[in-house]
């Protein structure tokens, strides 16, 4: 059998074959999200919605609960589409998902001249995408929940879009006409400002990142001059998240909430919470974490092999690079739990864990692109026989396609009756209050939905209870309870 390592076109194929095979396991995300139906905040923000109308529907939350106004605009456009758009958004974050995150990695591949094929770029893509879905500590909440996806999902897409499009962009803003340049900056502004809109964390590590980039250009790498698209950025940015921070209804949210922690407390206790999660991620992980880092390895070290070849002196800059992206990565994680330690003194809720998933996983797959263009490198200089070489990381190609996305879609689409079981469960329950609305009913008795993907609370028996009060509200009646 020839050797796939050094051949380029079985490079490819393996490449393909790897991409399509995460791909399709990640569809089962999709697939599982059409089970989607309204729950708990979906009912009081779409209930005030249709009270108050759009616009008043915004000053409502800015002045009485967050200071989120783009999470209050688009939760609410969505909801002007009905119910019948939630069981497919979770399709449509998938597909912009990919969409932002190829975007994002041309964007690096470019800026560094790592003159990959674009199959490699799509694969690198499609498993960053992969290992994403797979290891979000709650995918219910971040993805299939409306409100939830809208809150956390939503801002991850929109900041590699903004990324993606400041690295094309910024070596050329010069050469470009003032009509050009205007639109361009008027872009950046909006797209910063927007996204700052949706999350205190996203805003918070936008900021950062901003400011470190802009930071390592100007005194690290010697340049003469800002770059202007990421300082308009850092602009639109610091507005947008003051916006956030001055809502009066700030100050009526955090009375949910116990005082805050003093300065060294917070530290601390965000400290442990960052450290705590970073450990348990890669040890519940660690059994698809490892052959996923190998095949990266293989195939980084194939590219660099047979495609380029990085200089000796580009390799050492990688290699004093990559501490200081280590550092930033695992700093940027601490900082993730800042906001909510502040707010809450307590261990974050899972679905906020999406944003120092995605730096660890940016972690994890930039050590492996990195491993296989250094590491092997030098391997590759003192090794005479690469057959067993070969061998062993093809066999580990092997393994990974078997044991993980196969496995792991599997594990996910044994989900399936309970989510199915719900979902009509909920659509009965629904066309039953619509039935008992048109005999003029306003005291609404339906029955009790069990499970649900997103492990959150829907209608009670208590009438009285919050999401009980936003469901009246959303049917239009006077109160609703369910029973056993």
């Amino acid at each position: 059998m020839n050797k796939l390592l050094n051949k380029k076109n079985q490079i490819v194929l393996l490449l393909i074959i790897t991409s399509i095979i995460l791909f399709i396991s990640t569809l089962v995300f999709a697939y599982m999200g059409s089970f989607s139906r309204f729950l708990a905040d979906d009912y009081c923000t779409t209930g005030k919605l249709l009270k108050l109308g759009f616009w008043e529907s915004q000053i409502f939350w800015y002045t009485t609960w967050t200071g989120r106004y783009a999470f209050n605009f688009l939760i609410n456009l969505l909801e002007l589409a009905g119910i019948q758009i939630v069981p497919i958004l979770p399709t449509i974050y998938i597909i912009l998902f990919y969409f932002s995150t190829i975007f994002l990695f041309r964007a690096v591949f470019k800026q560094f001249s790592i003159q990959a094929p674009f199959i490699f770029q799509v694969f690198t893509a499609v498993f960053f995408v992969f290992i994403t879905l797979f290891t979000l500590p709650n995918i219910g909440q971040d993805l299939y929940w409306m409100t939830g996806a809208a809150t956390y999902f939503v801002p991850i897409i929109l900041g590699f879009f903004l990324f993606g499009l400041l690295i094309r962009t910024t070596d050329r803003f010069s050469d470009k006409n003032p009509v050009s340049k205007l639109l361009l900056g008027l872009g950046i502004f909006g797209l910063a400002w927007v996204n700052s809109g949706f999350s205190e964390i996203a805003s918070v590590l936008q900021i950062l990142i901003l400011s470190w980039v802009i930071f390592y250009q100007r005194y690290l790498r010697s340049q003469k001059q800002f770059k202007p698209l990421w300082i308009t950025a850092l602009t639109g940015t610091l507005i947008g998240t003051l916006i956030v921070i001055v809502a009066p209804g700030n100050v009526i949210r955090q009375t949910t909430y116990p005082a805050h922690l003093n300065l060294f407390p917070l530290i601390y206790k965000t400290g442990l919470f960052s450290v705590k999660f970073t450990i348990t991620w890669f040890l519940k992980n660690f059994h698809f974490i490892w052959p996923a880092f190998l095949v990266l390895v293989f195939f980084s070290y194939a590219l660099n092999k047979h495609f380029f070849h990085f200089p000796d002196q580009t390799i050492h800059k990688i290699k004093i690079n990559s501490f200081f992206l280590v550092f930033g990565l695992l700093f940027l994680v601490f900082i993730s739990f800042l906001p909510t330690t502040w707010a809450t003194t307590v261990e974050p809720w899972n679905r906020v864990l999406i944003f120092p998933t995605i730096l660890l996983i940016t972690l994890f797959s930039t050590s492996a692109v990195l491993t296989g263009f250094i590491l092997f490198d030098g391997l590759d200089q003192n090794i005479n026989h690469q057959g067993f070489l070969s061998i062993v990381l093809h066999v580990c190609w092997l393994y990974f396609l078997i044991a993980v996305p196969i496995y792991e879609a599997r594990k996910v689409y044994l989900l399936k009756p309970q989510a199915a079981y719900f979902a009509a469960q909920w659509d009965e329950r629904h066309l039953d209050i619509l039935n008992q609305i048109e005999q003029n009913q306003t005291d609404i008795k339906v029955k009790m939905i069990g499970y649900n993907l997103m492990e959150l609370e829907h209608i009670q028996a208590d009438p009285n209870h919050q999401f009980n009060q936003c469901a009246a509200e959303f049917y239009g009646v006077e109160q609703i309870s369910a029973i056993h």
